[in-house]
C-alpha cells in the first residue's frame, strides 16, 4: 500500500515506520490516523550498525511495544543528533500514547532537522487536529502537500479535515478525488464519502438557490 510522502534529504536511515491499521468500516474520524505509515526511503549512506538499530526501534513501535521503542529511539538521538528520523518517529510514539507536549517537541525538533520532511507535516498536522488547532493542522497537510504533491494520505487528510472540521465540502470533496487518482486503489470507504459529500454538496447548493 503506497502512503505518502517525498524523500528524506539527509541521512536517516531507513523508512518512518510500516504497516498500516486496517480501515473496513472506519469512520472519516478514525481514519486519519489509521493511514500512519510511510513508505521506504532510498538507500542512504549511513552505518550499518546505525540502521540496524534504527530498524529494531521502528520493529518495537510497529508491534506497540512502546517502552522499548521509546528507549531505543530515545537512544537513537543522543547518538545520532543530527537525524531527524528518530524524532519524527518519538512524535509518532508521543501522539499515540497521548502525550501531546512531548509529541509537539519531537515533531518540531524533527522538521528543524530535516525541514524538506512532507511525512513529518503530515503526522504533525494529525496532532494539530487533535489538539482541537484545525488551522494549524490545515497549514501542516498544505506544508506537507507542498513539498510532495503527489502525497496521497496528505490529501486524504485534509479532505477529513476540511470534511469534518472545516466544514468546506467542495474543497473536503477535490481532496477525497484527488487521493482515489493517485492510489488508484478505489478505497470503498473514500468511494462512500465521496458519493456521501457530492449529495451534501448537491443539496446545499439547491439549498442556497432557493
Amino acid at each position: 500500500m503506497r502512503y505518502v510522502e517525498p524523500l528524506l534529504r539527509i541521512a536517516v536511515l531507513a523508512g518512518f515506520l510500516g504497516g498500516c491499521a486496517g480501515t473496513a468500516g472506519l469512520s472519516r474520524d478514525q481514519a486519519e490516523s489509521a493511514y500512519d505509515i510511510d513508505r521506504p526511503l532510498p538507500k542512504v549512506n549511513i552505518s550499518t550498525e546505525a540502521r540496524i538499530e534504527y530498524t529494531r526501534a521502528l520493529q518495537a513501535l510497529k508491534r506497540k511495544q512502546y517502552k522499548q521503542a521509546e528507549a531505543r529511539l530515545r537512544a537513537l538521538t543522543r547518538k545520532y543528533p543530527q537525524l531527524s528520523g528518530p524524532y519524527a518517529n518519538l512524535g509518532i510514539l508521543y501522539r499515540r500514547t497521548n502525550r501531546t507536549d512531548k509529541a509537539l517537541e519531537a515533531f518540531e525538533k524533527a522538521l528543524a532537522l530535516n525541514p524538506r520532511r512532507a511525512e513529518t507535516y503530515n503526522h504533525l498536522g494529525i496532532l494539530y487536529r487533535n489538539m482541537g488547532e484545525f488551522q494549524k493542522a490545515r497549514r501542516a497537510y498544505q506544508a506537507a502537500l507542498k513539498l510532495a504533491p503527489d502525497y496521497a494520505y496528505a490529501h486524504l487528510n485534509l479532505g477529513i479535515l476540511y470534511d469534518l472540521y472545516l466544514f468546506d465540502g467542495e474543497k473536503a470533496l477535490k481532496q477525497y478525488e484527488r487521493y482515489q487518482q493517485l492510489t488508484r486503489s478505489r478505497n470503498k470507504n473514500v468511494s462512500n464519502w465521496i458519493i456521501d459529500l457530492k449529495r451534501r454538496v448537491k443539496s446545499g447548493e439547491a439549498l442556497a438557490r432557493k
